[in-house]
């Protein structure tokens, strides 16, 4: 199995103002903050550009002309981008390259690393809260949820007048852009973005306002997308940083996937929990040592 993933580098007068590398087949460039790879909105616009690994090469496309993407000096809306192609936007060069990992699979990697992971988990709790070894390793391992988001039922809004409806709606919409503003930082204000957004459009059908709520409906829709490729995303990035015995890196990741799930009685997250323990005191001994 091939995982594959982006580097972008972009640089600001010679200088590196951005290097980020992304588990994934597909990145969003720009200053919004639902963006994989975000700077000012001086530098870029809300949603500036699109890369994306097909058949082992990067595709690339400017989503806006201000500031307008130039490849070779010449004005560049798609295509395919080499590792040794620089797009210069406005003020800023870019370069992206794609990297590619063979993954061993024996059932599948995702079950295989954390079940071997989560032997050790146990077994280390074992000894630090005396659990019973042979009990916990036979407990099944937890596949992740499909989703982050705990209730699939669409929120209805609380208003019963059609003008307090409409004065809700309005109100959600504005709740729901600071949320996602926030989320790329905090994952639980992207669940509580789209949350805001769908009560916001049955607010505005219940306004008999057709336009604000499909819009409303899209912005839901798609943040609760990003949403749920973020945090498959942080799974494989777990389970990669299990394989390299980067704990360090893991204990950063499965304080992301716990953010995903605050609240959730889901045995995944019963599992971050322990994982969480066993790091602290794996950790706290290499430290001693």
């Amino acid at each position: 199995m091939v995982e594959s993933g982006l580097r972008v580098v972009i640089t600001q007068e010679q200088r590196t103002i951005a290097d980020v590398t992304v588990h994934g087949t597909s990145v969003l460039v720009g200053s919004g903050g639902h963006c994989d790879v975000r700077l000012g909105p001086d530098l870029l616009a809300l949603e500036q550009l699109r890369l994306s690994v097909e058949d082992r090469q990067v595709w690339a496309v400017a989503l806006s002309r201000s500031p307008a993407a130039l490849l070779g000096g010449r004005p560049f809306s798609s295509g395919i981008v080499t590792a040794s192609d620089v797009l210069d936007i406005g003020r800023l060069t870019l370069r992206v390259g794609a990297w590619h990992e063979e993954v061993a699979q024996s059932s599948g990697h995702r079950r295989f690393v954390p079940l071997v992971l989560l032997f050790v988990a146990l077994a280390g709790l074992a000894i630090y809260s005396g659990f019973a070894p042979r009990a916990g390793a036979r407990a099944p391992l937890p596949e992740p949820p499909e989703t982050p988001f705990a209730d699939a039922a669409r929120p209805a809004c609380p208003e019963v007048t059609v003008a307090a409806a409409g004065v809700a709606g309005g109100d959600l919409w504005r709740e729901a852009a600071d949320h996602r503003e926030r989320w790329p930082f905090h994952p639980k204000d992207g669940l509580d973005a789209v949350r805001a957004f769908e009560t916001a459009a049955a607010c505005f059908d219940r306004a008999e306002n057709a336009a604000f709520a499909e819009e409303a409906r899209v912005q839901a829709t798609t943040l609760r997308a990003q949403l749920d490729k973020s945090f498959h995303v942080h799974h494989v990035r777990l389970s990669h940083s299990i394989n390299q015995a980067d704990f360090a890196t893991s204990r950063v990741e499965v304080a992301v996937l716990k953010s995903f799930l605050i609240g959730r009685d889901h045995p995944y997250a019963a599992w971050l929990d322990n994982l969480e323990r066993w790091l602290q005191v794996n950790q706290g001994q290499r430290q001693r040592t």
